[in-house]
């Protein structure tokens, strides 16, 4: 009886030491303030709630293993690589889940998009060899335009064709009001250069100095548009980005000029030089 007792012993024991360290690996969120949890995650402490509520069912499958990962410790591992750049293994250690268990190329996504206070538009899903002007033939948003559904005005690079509603710089201008227009149009586009940079300093998986996303293309596009989501969301609910977004330069003469047949947008842009910098 006495040897019996002290193996039930040992199995509470352990029982006991398995659950604690379960319900740990549960709460990532307790062991943090308010603070810490935007420097780590990005996203506050209600989002991240919110989202493994929408997560939940997806990524939660019934199983009879005994180390399955709940949703709430996928996502809190997800924002974390997402936030860090630090690579899997790293993310592992730190949350204690198997590397094997997180998921493993080189790939570069060529990220499109259309920002105003919000990302409104984001394509991720081209390779970076792709050109920008054939991404943006390609895209909805062009379509639209092309099709009278939307108006307005779209400032892009030299690198896109001269449309009525796509505004490119002047290549070589000759005159005070073309080299004014060429001014304002480089400062309006260093704002779309910033959104790009704050949506890197955030994610940091997206910067340089997170090294490479070490999946399929596929998913590196499914990671950069999941990035864009995100950062909209902290947007909405203005959750601070702690670390400073690098300076966003818009350097005309690296600029690659658009050689393609379309460009019948000169008479628009004459007519608004003339109307609004001469």
């Amino acid at each position: 009886m006495a040897a019996f007792m002290i193996v039930t012993d040992e199995q509470v024991r352990r029982n006991l030491r398995r659950q604690r360290v379960f319900r740990d690996r549960q709460n990532q969120l307790d062991a943090y303030n308010d603070i810490d949890i935007i420097h780590r995650y990005r996203l506050d402490r209600l989002t991240i709630i919110s989202v493994i509520d929408m997560v939940q069912d997806r990524l939660e499958r019934p199983t009879k293993r005994s180390g399955s990962l709940p949703a709430s410790l996928q996502v809190s591992a997800t924002l974390r690589f997402l936030a860090s750049g630090s690579q899997q293994r790293v993310i592992g250690d730190t949350m204690g889940i198997s590397h094997r268990r997180l998921g493993q190329g080189y790939y570069i996504c060529n990220l499109f998009g259309f920002f105003s206070n919000r990302f409104l538009s984001i394509v991720s899903k081209w390779p970076g060899s792709t050109h920008d002007a054939f991404i943006w033939a390609n895209c909805s948003i062009a379509q639209k335009f092309e099709n009278g559904q939307m108006n307005g005005w779209i400032l892009g690079d030299s690198g896109y064709p001269l449309r009525p509603w796509l505004l490119t710089p002047v290549g070589n201008p000759t005159s005070r009001g073309e080299d004014r227009y060429n001014g304002s149009h480089r400062r309006t586009r260093v704002v779309v250069e910033q959104a790009f940079g704050v949506l890197k300093s955030r994610f940091r998986c997206l910067h340089k100095t997170g090294g490479a996303l070490e999946y399929t293309p596929a998913k590196c596009c499914k990671i950069v548009y999941v990035c864009c989501q995100l950062h909209n969301i902290c947007i909405d609910k203005r959750i601070p980005v702690f670390e400073e977004p690098e300076e966003a330069l818009v350097e005309a003469q690296n600029e690659v000029t658009y050689q393609g047949p379309v460009n019948d947008g000169k008479t628009t842009r004459e007519q608004l030089i003339r109307q609004r910098f001469a």
